[in-house]
């Protein structure tokens, strides 16, 4: 996708905590996981590799995507990882001063993923499912600020979709547009400036 401006969301309305199952994070994340890579070098996965303005690289902290051609969005795949039923976590952590964020696409597939972006100047966050339709958007005061860590938890139950950021549930959603198979992608948006983000010690369970 090419954003052809970075959009006006609107203001922030308190809304009710979403509801979850009883001890869902802690069940979702115990136990052995299927997939555990720091992301320093390339493994079962097979991430992409490239580089350029618009880049996808290993480093010694984890890897690197790097976004800085304005109005884009640069996607990282892997091509080895396709699930529906899963849990997800990431140490993601965006660099510098300034940036416009970005984030992680899951159940990425032919009927088209769900887009997970946050960042962490203003703490806004969105998401975005496979059908036209309108966002789930807001802030959080959970989500920490440029280059501090963030630790992303997606769990994807059929058609119910919890994500956490720092362990704090900030979007619940029932929506059956796309529960099929798919893999997982990173991206970094440049609406009008340039953004690196480090994703490491990533875990899948399924």
């Amino acid at each position: 996708p090419t954003p052809t401006s970075e959009p006006i969301y609107p203001t922030a309305i308190p809304t009710p905590v979403p509801t979850r199952p009883p001890d869902l994070y802690t069940q979702a994340t115990s136990g052995t996981p299927i997939y555990s890579s720091s992301l320093t070098q390339q493994d079962s996965a097979s991430w992409a590799v490239n580089s350029g303005s618009t880049s996808c690289q290993y480093t010694a902290l984890g890897y690197q995507v790097s976004n800085s051609q304005t109005s884009t969005y640069q996607v990282c795949k892997e091509h080895n990882i396709a699930l529906s039923d899963f849990t997800f976590q990431a140490e993601i952590v965006l660099t510098g001063t300034s940036g416009d964020g970005g984030g992680v696409i899951f159940r990425d597939n032919s009927e088209g993923g769900y887009r997970l972006h946050f960042t962490s100047s203003n703490k806004h966050y969105d998401l975005i499912s496979p059908s036209p339709q309108s966002p789930i958007n807001g802030t959080s005061s959970a989500i920490a600020g440029m280059g501090q860590i963030n630790v992303v938890t997606i769990i994807a139950r059929g058609k119910n979709i919890y994500i956490y950021i720092n362990k704090a549930l900030i979007i619940h959603i029932d929506n059956s547009t796309n529960t099929s198979a798919g893999v997982f992608d990173f991206f970094a948006v440049d609406f009008s400036q340039s953004t690196t983000i480090l994703f490491r010690n990533v875990k899948i369970w399924a």
